[in-house]
């Protein structure tokens, strides 16, 4: 897809030495279908799941797989986005 393509022609970026040993974490949310029809998107899953491929990659930052969290269309709501960003910052 359009970040594999992009992620083949970057190089990583360089690992700061005093930064080395910070755990990332990312949140993904993704919204495709709300209770009004007409703000419905059609790429919103398709563009999440292509930035969660990227995290994982070395050029989007290297990301362990257990430290992003994606909530998608009726886990993406206030409360749930809440709770998910505690049990990210808790772990």
């Amino acid at each position: 897809m359009e970040y594999d393509r992009i992620a083949r022609n970057l190089e990583p970026a360089k690992t700061i030495p005093s930064l080395a040993n910070i755990q990332k974490w990312a949140i993904i949310v993704r919204i495709s279908k709300y209770k009004d029809e007409s703000l419905n998107l059609k790429y919103a899953d398709r563009d999440a799941e292509e930035l969660y491929k990227l995290l994982l990659t070395p050029v989007g930052g290297g990301f362990e797989e257990d430290h992003i969290k994606k909530l998608i269309n009726e886990e993406a709501t206030t409360f749930k986005n809440h709770k998910g960003s505690a049990q990210l910052c808790t772990e």
